[in-house]
This record gives C-alpha cells, structure tokens and sequence, in this order.
C-alpha cells in the first residue's frame, strides 16, 4: 500500500511541475495586426500571469478538503482491519485529486490573466 501512496505522490508531483508555466502562455487571437508591441505586451502580460502560481491557497485548500474526504471515505469502506491503509490511501488519492483540480483552475486563471492584460493594453482579442 505504501508503495502505491508514494507512486501516486510522484505523479501528482509530475503533473504539477509539467504545467509550470501552462496557462500563462497562452496567445490570445486579435483582431488586428500582431506588431513588435503586440509581442512587447503579450510577454509582459505572460509574466504578469505566471504570478498567479499554482500551489496557491485556493490549491491548499482543495487538496486539503480533498485529502479529508477522501481519507474519510476510505477508512469507512476498508475491511475490516485495514482502516488505517484505507485512511492513508483515501487521503492520498483526495489530496492528488483536489490539487489537480486546483491547478486547473489557476491554469484557466492564468489564461484569463493573458486575456484581460492584453484588452487593458488596447489590443482586440477575440479568444
């Protein structure tokens, strides 16, 4: 069971790290010519955009309520004697799962962060 814990450890690890800077490079269609200033603002509002990390509270807190519910629910349906394991198990695979669901949202976040940045600086955007 342990082994199981930490693999999916790993993975979440993984997954987390691989979106890095997703989301924040994001190139927003205009409706208008792409210019040196166009590229100018759009790495400006990259950066501007990857301030909004991750591993923020919002993902804190997902992973935490994650971890809860779901060592809850494995303790309750582990046999009899494996509470523990299933406890353990549940709050591993809550946790992985609350903060890939709060990476996903920063993602959209960071994405959203391009968008508006780049309108504010007067170009069109479109999607």
């Amino acid at each position: 069971m342990k082994i199981k814990s930490v693999l999916l450890m790993l993975g979440a690890t993984a997954f987390i790290a691989g979106c890095g800077s997703t989301g924040a490079q994001y190139e927003p269609i205009v409706d208008g010519p792409t210019t040196h200033a166009y590229y100018r603002d759009l790495s400006a509002c990259r950066s501007l955009a990857e301030q909004r990390r991750y591993m923020n509270d919002d993902t804190k807190l997902s992973a935490a309520i994650g971890a809860a519910a779901g060592g809850l629910l494995g303790a309750v349906s582990a046999d009899d004697g494996d509470e523990g394991e299933g406890l353990v198990a549940g709050a591993v695979i809550g946790g992985l799962a609350g903060t890939a669901s709060g990476a996903t949202d920063a993602h959209a976040q960071r994405k959203q962060i391009v968008i508006n940045c780049m309108s504010g600086r007067g170009h069109r955007v479109v999607g």
